[in-house]
């Protein structure tokens, strides 16, 4: 996430942007505070919102690698925000997607899983795909003390092992038990996700 201002121009007013990156933010966090207040939009901003959520759900799931799902979520973006307007000017015309092209963006079976650890997993092939910062690392030492790290590696330099061994602590069970505590050098650590609800 970040902000940014940008400068007026012409007859504008300046403005601050406020930019959101992670899917798992949008998806998560973003769309359903926005989807409670779905009475709110009363303007074509409600059909730009609903086609918004379509596009974070075909992302969030990775459907839109599908070239199906990829072509349609292309025409769904030219028919959005300036394109709905009725003092639209440009010579190449909106496409509108019909409800059974919407319905098949919906309705793509999903990619990946998300992990209760963060991480996440190709469905057919079953192996984890990298996602940077999915996760943060909580070490309890044996003395007590706890650190919250955020990569795998820092994790692994404070415990004293190498990373894939490290790593191979840690996916023993807890791609299946987002409890799971591995136990290296006695000291126990545990892979959080994070933007999940």
């Amino acid at each position: 996430m970040g902000i940014n201002t940008q400068k007026a121009r012409n007859n504008s007013k300046s403005s601050v942007l406020f930019i959101i990156k992670d899917i798992r933010i949008l998806h998560n966090f973003l769309v359903p505070f926005f989807d409670k207040l779905r009475l709110d939009f009363l303007s074509k901003k409600a059909q730009d919102f609903e086609d918004f959520k379509l596009i974070c759900r075909a992302v969030y799931y990775g459907t839109h690698k599908e070239e199906q799902v990829r072509s349609l979520i292309l025409k769904l973006s030219r028919s959005m925000n300036n394109f709905r307007l009725s003092n639209y000017s440009s010579k190449i015309p909106a496409e509108f997607l019909t409800k059974d092209e919407r319905d098949s963006i919906m309705n793509t079976s999903p990619l990946i899983e998300h992990l209760g650890d963060g991480r996440l997993r190709d469905i057919d092939s079953k192996r984890i795909i990298y996602q940077h910062e999915s996760s943060v690392y909580k070490i309890l030492k044996p003395s007590g003390e706890v650190l919250t790290v955020q990569t795998l590696s820092e994790s692994a330099k404070i415990v004293g092992v190498n990373v894939k061994t490290l790593s191979k602590h840690l996916d023993v069970d807890s791609a299946d038990n987002p409890e799971f505590t591995a136990l290296v050098k006695d000291q126990k650590i545990k892979r959080i996700r994070v933007y999940y609800k």
